[in-house]
């Protein structure tokens, strides 16, 4: 893939969750330490996921969830039919929500959000609200439509939401609504299975209050690699013991 420290300029900055076709294939590697990685075939379908520093765009395929990043001379916009200019208005609207951009406000150049896996990922002392309710300070605003895991997600942090109905317990949550005062402060979220989540906010929402989670992504899949290796370990440890003393697994 190439390189391009340039931001993407507004006048060609296509909208976050644009359809897109592959012009190239793109390829990583192979080097001494890796074997090679192949990103997109020439011909690929996908959608852009967010923007970086670097290629300007960050995009993934129909066939893999993860995104990576990319170039604007690497691919194009997809459009299948007129109608799809509807769409891609809607798309527009919803990045500039998450970007902070009020409604027929003059786009910005480039909006800076180097470092923002770092910074949500930073350790740092949990200050909930008197009411309990929290927000990190470099979260950036968005609208109730966007799909905060897969923004995350551009940002290779792996996201996990955890409600107070089935994580508090059942005292807890029917005294939060039978006040009906929006004070969750008596419920203290459980962070889901595995290392390395932080908590990034606890919001409302029509099903009661929810916890945001974030970890690092690229230390999950090395957990979760680890775990699927520790597996095949034991399996394989089972088998020569079952078949040392002549049983069958």
């Amino acid at each position: 893939m190439t390189t391009n420290t340039e931001a993407v300029p507004s006048e060609t900055k296509l909208a976050i969750g644009t359809r897109i076709q592959f012009s190239k294939t793109l390829t990583e590697g192979p080097t001494d330490e890796h074997p090679g990685r192949l990103y997109a075939s020439s011909g690929e379908t996908g959608e852009i996921t967010g923007y970086n520093n670097f290629e300007g765009y960050m995009v993934k395929t129909d066939s893999w969830p993860h995104s990576f990043g990319a170039s604007r001379d690497e691919f194009a916009p997809l459009r299948a039919h007129p109608d799809d200019l509807a769409v891609d208005r809607f798309a527009a609207a919803a990045t500039n929500a998450v970007y902070g951009v009020a409604p027929g406000a003059p786009q910005p150049e480039y909006i800076n959000l180097e470092g923002l896996r770092e910074k949500l990922l930073a350790p740092r002392e949990i200050a909930r609200d008197k009411e309990g309710w929290l927000v990190h300070p470099d979260l950036p605003v968005w609208d109730e439509d966007v799909r905060v895991d897969k923004f995350l997600e551009a940002f290779r942090i792996e996201a996990a939401f955890v409600s107070m109905e089935n994580d508090a317990c059942a005292e807890a949550y029917e005294t939060y609504f039978e006040r009906g005062d929006a004070d969750c402060s008596a419920w203290t979220p459980t962070a889901p299975a595995g290392a390395g989540w932080m908590l990034l906010e606890i919001y409302d929402t029509e099903d009661g209050p929810y916890a945001l989670f974030g970890r690092d992504w690229y230390s999950a899949e090395q957990e979760r690699k680890k775990e699927h290796t520790r597996k095949l370990r034991d399996a394989v440890l089972a088998r020569r013991a079952a078949s040392s003393t002549g049983d069958q697994v």
